[in-house]
């Protein structure tokens, strides 16, 4: 059970729902990996992305994030700033799973 997004499929289409507003570590890993997913499914045809909400998304949740990698943003050598370039980069892979998804969403 994941704990950010819910993703349903029903018939060609799945539905992404994004179940907690703020984005916060857990769902990026969870949102990359339902892409991945659906983007290894050959029967779907068309993602739908919306929230439970009444706004899509409020970003990231600084408390969580920073509660989480806040030692990285702290650092100012450049052993701690490659870490915090390698982190952004697999933050952004949830995106990319997106972008990368071979049907429209």
């Amino acid at each position: 059970m994941m704990e950010t997004i819910a993703a349903m499929k029903n018939g060609p289409v799945t539905t992404v729902t994004i179940t907690r507003l703020a984005m916060n570590p857990a769902f990026f890993s969870e949102f990359e990996a339902a892409f991945r997913a659906i983007s290894a499914d050959p029967e779907v045809r068309a993602v739908v992305v919306l929230s439970e909400g009444k706004a899509f998304s409020y970003g990231l949740d600084l408390a969580a994030a920073f509660g989480e990698y806040g030692a990285l943003f702290r650092g100012e050598l450049a052993g701690t700033r490659t870490k915090l370039l390698a982190l952004i980069r697999k933050l952004q892979g949830a995106f990319n799973a997106v972008a990368d998804c071979p049907v429209p969403v």
